[in-house]
């Protein structure tokens, strides 16, 4: 069983894809799209000015996969 962790900037990428798969819109982006799409999940969850610091987000990692 893997950890549960705060949910860091290096996250982006993978729960930006597991988003688009859970979700199913994963129709193909642009490099643009998808440097808005990541800017979505950072403005959300890690620059938020309703942030707590104390409670994070979390994610499960497991064998390199969030």
């Amino acid at each position: 069983m893997g950890p549960i962790r705060p949910f860091v900037e290096g996250d982006i990428p993978r729960v930006a894809r597991l988003h688009r798969t859970v979700f199913r819109t994963a129709d193909p982006l642009d490099s643009k799209s998808l440097d808005g799409y990541h800017a979505y999940f950072r403005q959300v969850f890690l620059d938020n000015p309703l942030r707590d610091r104390d409670l994070p987000s979390l994610v499960y990692e497991e064998n390199d996969r969030i």
